[in-house]
């Protein structure tokens, strides 16, 4: 195995052209994102096809028996060019910009005005179960009770075996969009899995 460099961390800043490709070759094992322009737009992959969705202030990394990554892999579906600032490292990344502010944020705490609940569902391996679409929706809350296998989430046209968000086990979801959402068991998977559904709503 090639040394590992002396620096822990490492940035990558950069722009993404509309629907572009990039292959970055960095060594670690976790990543977090500063910046993206959009969230939900930009996918990233370890060594691997793109995934997983960007979000700013969130990140991921290697299950400690996997080899550390040898490069990051970024895909910029939205129509329109996404800047993106992350860091790699071979540690945790903990992002402690907050600490750093002096005085009060100003806040809003939104209750939901109702919930509704559905019966839990069984997914079965290489099955997807479909959330309508909802205009009423604040938030859709996801829970995976698998002890052992994930979900992925996403919209019904891309959601695959490796495409989506990942709910890793025992793992809950939120998701504050009003839009359809199905979830899939991939047929990687070596389960059925069931799936408790919640929904809150906002007047």
């Amino acid at each position: 195995m090639a040394e590992r460099s002396r620096r822990a961390t490492a940035d990558l800043v950069l722009t993404l052209a509309a629907g572009e490709t990039r292959i970055i070759p960095r060594r670690g094992r976790s990543y977090y994102c500063i910046l993206v322009t959009e969230n939900a737009t930009v996918q990233i992959g370890l060594d691997q096809e793109p995934a997983e969705f960007l979000y700013q202030a969130m990140g991921d990394g290697l299950h400690p028996a996997e080899p550390d990554f040898e490069a990051v892999i970024l895909y910029n579906g939205a129509a329109t060019p996404q800047s993106i600032i992350l860091k790699t490292s071979f540690g945790t990344l903990v992002d402690n910009r907050l600490e750093l502010i002096n005085g009060t944020i100003p806040t809003r705490i939104l209750s939901p005005n109702s919930l509704r609940t559905t019966e839990d569902t069984l997914i079965a391996i290489g099955g997807t179960l479909t959330i309508p679409a909802d205009e009423n929706r604040r938030e859709l809350i996801v829970v995976n009770n698998s002890t052992s296998e994930i979900l992925r989430v996403g919209d019904a046209a891309n959601v695959s075996d490796t495409r989506g968000d990942k709910i890793p086990s025992e793992s809950k979801y939120i998701l504050e969009s009003a839009a359809a959402v199905t979830i899939r068991n991939p047929s990687t998977n070596l389960a059925a899995i069931t799936v408790s559904i919640l929904e809150t709503y906002q007047a």
